[in-house]
């Protein structure tokens, strides 16, 4: 996940660093900047890595870009696993270039890893919540953050610059910092019924990053209920599908809109797996079909429901298990395209619970929406109080189209751009998840969704991999899900032996499909972006094809038939 620098026999910093192969620092990051939330005002910027092949004799001295240093040891080495974490007060703002050299029991350096910090501030963050009261000051008689999804548009010296998604608490990072304009924050929308109160319209929050250290960084915005009656029902649902023993369906459902509401959730459970228990105790189970009626939703209490699930009959690993919820009322609902969620995921093997996955899975288009899912579960003999995870986006995302979905618990979100990609941060603050020995609240998940790259080609992938950190434990690394535009099989020419002759090629306006044999009954024209241009039966003998109203470039044309598939590249002229 982590791109890092290997120097064979150099000096960095005034260290010798001999040849290595293996990568011992396997992880580095850092506090976004200086002013990055929870951090005391002391200007200070943290950095932590996780080490391989390490033990208690093992230390890493952190060169921090200014002409200082500092030596740390290493923290909780389990099975040569281990981690460090290092503070630094700059005393000049600016961007500096951090080095950290892992050294042995000798002093010798066995490896080394680079990462740029900042000592200024340009990060962001805050809460959205429904105050009830006339000040704008967050207080006890305020209700805390309301999980609704607020677009902020970012203004650089008043001119449109950037957009973020803020969902219920919220950080943001400046992508490009700057120490002499002036950003302002606009939000752009709320759910139905919320009226921004503060702050005022007219005086949106501003900051400038010419100071190592701002003060009151929190910035939060405060809504009152407008006279809008509307209500906007949600349902969205992950879980984890075993083949043997108990598999677990999690699902968030809610309204997001203002004025309560009452709701019916109703899960129909796939029929390979049979309704064990449910939290909360469902109002009605009858066979497949579970309900719950749920009393005044609004925008600041989202339901959480987690259900169990044992097999019916046997299960085989690989094979696909759809569970699908839905949420009443939908007259007079704002937006029905969030009323119900079908969770479809391959029934799994391993007992890990902390995974990843994609829908849809396998074979996408490019410019295709993905939504990913990323389930944590906290398998220690003890309580997990803060929950991180690391996910880096693939290069062939849409960065842009980024929009987070759901989650099992406020969560912060924050883009960090790193070599090139980005990284999404996912802070689980305080959420004091209950060990394995209590099922019904050591769980918890994140859903959000982004964009294929429009640009992509046949052969290209999304690969994605998330990092999961519980309180300062080592990561925990997520399996690999991959979604890509497939390449048409066997493209070759089709030989004399195949009974098909394609021509001509390049082509115009015209190909002509001779199917001699008459073995293949279908023939489907496929561009480079996994694209269907066209699909026709075809007939024994001479079949046309159409092409005009192509434009000109390579396609792929696939002959199918009763038992084979044959494929060739053409040319359009």
């Amino acid at each position: 996940m982590f791109k890092k620098l290997l120097l064979s026999a150099g000096l960095v910093a005034g260290c010798f660093v001999a040849e290595t192969s293996a990568q011992q620092i396997t992880a580095l990051v850092h506090s976004a900047d200086s002013c990055y939330y929870n951090m005391p005002a002391t200007n200070g910027v943290h950095v932590w890595g996780e080490l391989s092949n390490v033990n208690s004799t093992y230390t890493t001295t952190v060169y921090w870009g200014d002409g200082t240093s500092d030596n740390s040891p290493v923290n909780n080495p389990q099975s040569t696993w281990g981690n460090f974490s290092e503070g630094h007060s700059y005393t000049s703002p600016g961007s500096y270039t951090v080095s950290v050299v892992l050294l042995d029991a000798a002093n010798n350096g066995l490896d080394t890893s680079t990462i740029t910090v900042h000592a200024f501030c340009h990060t962001i963050w805050g809460k959205m919540y429904k105050r009830n009261d006339a000040n704008c000051t967050f207080d006890v008689v305020d209700d805390d953050q309301i999980n609704i999804p607020v677009s902020i548009q970012v203004r650089k010296n008043n001119v449109p610059y950037d957009t973020f998604m803020a969902y219920g608490v919220y950080s943001y990072t400046v992508p490009s910092p700057d120490m002499t304009s002036e950003f302002s924050f606009h939000p752009l929308n709320a759910s139905p019924g919320y009226n921004l109160a503060c702050p005022s319209t007219s005086s949106p929050y501003k900051l400038r990053l010419d100071t190592l250290y701002i003060g009151n960084n929190t910035f939060d915005y405060g809504y009152d209920c407008g006279s809008a009656t509307g209500f906007d029902m949600y349902a969205y649902m992950t879980g984890f599908l075993r083949f043997v023993n108990t598999s677990y369906l999690h699902m968030n459902v809610g309204n997001a809109a203002c004025t309560p509401t009452n709701g019916i959730v109703t899960l129909n459970i796939s029929p390979k797996y049979v309704f064990s228990s449910a939290y909360p105790t469902p109002t009605s189970v009858s066979g497949q079909t579970v309900t719950w009626n749920l009393n005044g939703l609004h925008g600041g209490n989202t339901h959480y429901i987690g259900v169990n699930l044992t097999p019916n009959g046997t299960l085989t690993p690989g094979d696909t298990a759809c569970n699908f919820v839905s949420i009443a009322p939908t007259t007079g609902d704002i937006n029905l395209a969030n009323n119900s969620y079908n969770f479809c995921d391959s029934i799994s093997a391993s007992y890990d619970p902390n995974e990843k996955h994609v829908a849809p899975m396998g074979d996408i288009t490019a410019g295709q929406e993905l939504t990913y899912t990323i389930n944590f579960e906290n398998l220690g003999n003890d309580t997990a109080f803060n929950v991180h995870i690391l996910d880096t986006l693939s290069t062939n995302l849409d960065l842009s189209s980024f929009q987070l979905l759901s989650s099992s618990h406020p969560v912060r979100t924050n883009a960090m751009p790193h070599n090139g990609t980005q990284i999404v941060r996912f802070d689980f603050e305080n959420i004091n998840l209950g060990d394995k020995d209590h099922p019904n609240t050591n769980k918890g998940f994140v859903i959000y969704k982004a964009k294929a790259k429009a640009s992509m080609v046949a052969g290209q992938k999304v690969e994605n991999t998330a990092h999961i950190y519980f309180d300062i434990n080592p990561a925990i690394v997520t399996n690999t899900v991959i979604s890509g535009i497939p390449v048409p099989n066997s493209v070759s020419n089709i030989t004399k032996e195949d009974g098909i002759t394609i021509y001509p090629n390049p082509a115009n306006d015209k190909l002509f499909i001779d199917n001699q044999n008459g073995n293949f009954n279908k023939v489907t024209l496929v561009n480079t972006l996994g694209q269907v241009m066209q699909q026709v039966n075809i007939n024994k003998g001479v079949n046309e094809l159409n092409i005009n109203q192509l434009s000109s470039g390579l396609y792929y044309i696939m002959i199918s038939g009763e038992n084979n598939v044959r494929s060739m590249k053409i040319t359009k002229k």
